[in-house]
């Protein structure tokens, strides 16, 4: 074993299956840092289920890119692993190793093959061009390769394949081998910056600007004309299923970059996509809950990502905004006909509660919860969004989900002053004493859903006091008084 070590980005947690699951994703993305760790190491805790970024990154975006010595390459259709790698060797560019992933099979063989230059590369542009000239020459790679940041899953195959550790690539050689005009497709398309096109000099990879402006940049036109494929292809999204809809939103609003989505560098100050606007005049920021916004000044609107999607793609259906947005970033929401059932039962619950149904059933209750009626209807809402694919109810077939006053509050539009979360609290005490919902302890939340909690509680980072006090609520029932 050779003690030399690289440096790579690095997270150590292992999985047996590709993380879907968004507390799984998150866990790695948390857990990725830059640092020094020995080839064989790597390939060892890749084919065990851990993950990587080839690149150095101080941060999540292609931005944050510093410096570079592993390269990868992805194939998941067209090739088996004995071919690409007897390729390779033929062209003189040797991997230190190769490992399956988790959807590898006899039948479909999907690999990774990880090359190591010579020296470590701290030039962008220069590092692109290599990652673009071995994609060109290997053929068939994953195109979403030839971004900075990529991040690589590992695999469960627990055996590295054709292990050549002190096996390195020489960047200068390659390029002025294997060089061609055709691989710039595989230079990241982030290229394109505010509003004048870049292309990529041959000789040295240096950037050029292009003379002629571009009336709407590539990632905008695509929004406009509901161009799935290409969007899907330049944002790159991992697959992510999610267990619940609530899951869904908040992460389509706090997870997601509104500039990577069209195409902005500076978030700070560009022109307005919306509008004819010569003068920058926009911006994207987070919010203090961090959920990030569209603001442009001279219109004086600010929306969040699914409403600026909707406006942009000018779609008539919410629906279809909706559907637009899982398909180009590769989301989907679990479902099953108990979860269909169920979000039937609470649709009923609020149409009675709407048009004046509960007050026939239960007009005491009716009565004394007028004030907290909002309050009532935004914890079905909620109940709603968190129905599970699986049947996560208790014993009494009431479903459980879990909301912290001061989410409420913010869901109601209250605010996150302490006098309006408490007013909140207040309201949620009324809906407990006429038994319209309940607050579960452990021993009555079905187990699955506890650990599935308690792994959104380790990521949120929540006090076991804030989480046991303020979490979990039971399925609003209704008896007759």
């Amino acid at each position: 074993m050779s003690d030399k070590k690289i440096k790579c980005t690095f997270s150590n947690v292992r999985h047996e299956n590709k993380p879907k699951e968004r507390n799984e994703i998150i866990e790695v993305q948390n857990t990725l840092k830059a640092m020094e760790i020995s080839i064989e190491e790597l390939a060892d805790a890749l084919v065990h289920g851990a993950s990587f970024r080839p690149g150095v990154l101080y941060g999540r975006k292609a931005d944050d890119w510093k410096q570079q010595q592993l390269f990868g390459l992805d194939f998941d259709h067209n090739a088996t692993i004995e071919e690409k790698y007897n390729k390779a060797v033929s062209l003189g560019v040797v991997p230190c190793f190769v490992y399956t992933t988790f959807s590898h099979s006899d039948n479909e063989h999907k690999f990774r093959m990880i090359f190591c230059n010579d020296t470590v590369i701290k030039d962008g542009d220069y590092r692109d061009k290599l990652q673009a000239t071995l994609m060109g020459i290997m053929e068939d790679a994953d195109s979403v390769c030839k971004n900075r940041d990529r991040l690589f899953y590992g695999g469960k195959g627990k055996t590295v394949l054709y292990s050549a550790y002190e096996s390195r690539i020489n960047a200068d050689v390659i390029i002025e081998k294997y060089w061609k005009d055709e691989f710039i497709q595989f230079i990241p398309t982030k290229k394109i910056k505010g509003s004048k096109a870049i292309t990529v000099n041959k000789e040295k990879c240096a950037v050029v600007k292009e003379s002629k402006p571009i009336v709407d940049n590539r990632n905008v036109k695509a929004i406009k004309e509901h161009d799935t494929d290409y969007l899907r292809e330049i944002l790159a999204h991992e697959p992510i299923e999610f267990e619940t809809k609530n899951e869904f939103w908040d992460y389509i609003y706090s997870d997601l970059d509104i500039g990577e989505l069209i195409g902005i560098d500076d978030p700070r100050s560009f022109c307005c996509v919306l509008h004819d606007d010569h003068n920058p005049s926009a911006n994207i920021f987070t919010t203090q809950n961090g959920i990030q916004k569209y603001h442009c000044c001279s219109e004086n609107i600010t929306l969040n990502i699914k409403q600026l999607i909707e406006m942009l793609g000018n779609f008539k259906s919410e629906y279809k905004a909706i559907q637009f947005i899982m398909d180009i970033y590769n989301l989907s929401i679990k479902e099953s006909q108990w979860s269909i059932e169920q979000r039937e039962n609470i649709d009923m619950m609020i149409s009675n509660i709407t048009l004046n149904k509960f007050k026939e059933l239960c007009p005491q209750a009716d009565k004394n919860i007028k004030y907290a009626k909002d309050t009532f209807l935004m914890m079905l809402s909620i109940a709603r969004n968190n129905i599970y694919s699986e049947k996560f109810a208790n014993n009494d077939g009431e479903i459980v989900f879990f909301v912290s006053y001061k989410r409420l509050a913010e869901y109601l539009g209250k605010g996150n002053s302490q006098k309006k979360i408490d007013k909140v609290n207040k309201y949620v005490k009324m809906l407990i004493y006429h038994d319209l919902i309940r607050v579960l302890d452990n021993g009555k939340i079905p187990r699955g859903l506890l650990v599935k909690a308690r792994e959104i509680q380790k990521t949120y980072g929540l006090t076991k006091h804030e989480f046991l006090r303020y979490s979990f609520m039971g399925y609003p029932t209704v008896k007759n008084n």
